[in-house]
């Protein structure tokens, strides 16, 4: 299993969580990591533009990228929103398997308690 390093700029911080908060809802994502303000200056459309924005650096798998920027593209506000994955090289095994275990198609069952004696 591959997991995926995704960073995703958005309007604001507000956009950020409602986006992050369907997102892990619809286990596209394990988990998003929003950034609140950052400045971008960027060239659109032929001018030079200025614009705070906010980042999300989400985790998911390989398997879940397609579904994942077919969310992006529903339902993110820009025309061109900016998303770039990254494969990581490492990763602690526990927490990539969580990873794959929270973006599963199904909730994955729940570990039962040991009984004593």
């Amino acid at each position: 299993m591959k997991a995926l390093w995704v960073y995703i700029t958005t309007p604001d911080a507000a956009t950020a969580r409602r986006l992050s908060e369907r997102w892990v809802s619809e286990r596209l994502v394990a988990c998003a990591n929003i950034v609140p303000r950052i400045e971008a200056v960027y060239r659109w459309k032929g001018r030079i533009e200025h614009a705070d924005e906010a980042a999300l650096i989400v985790k998911t798998t390989a398997r879940r990228w397609p579904a994942l920027l077919a969310a992006v593209r529903r339902d993110h506000p820009y025309e061109c929103p900016c998303v770039l994955a990254f494969e990581p090289s490492r990763g602690a095994p526990a927490f990539v398997a969580w990873i794959a275990a929270e973006t599963a198609d199904e909730t994955p069952p729940r570990a039962r308690p040991r009984r004593r004696g």
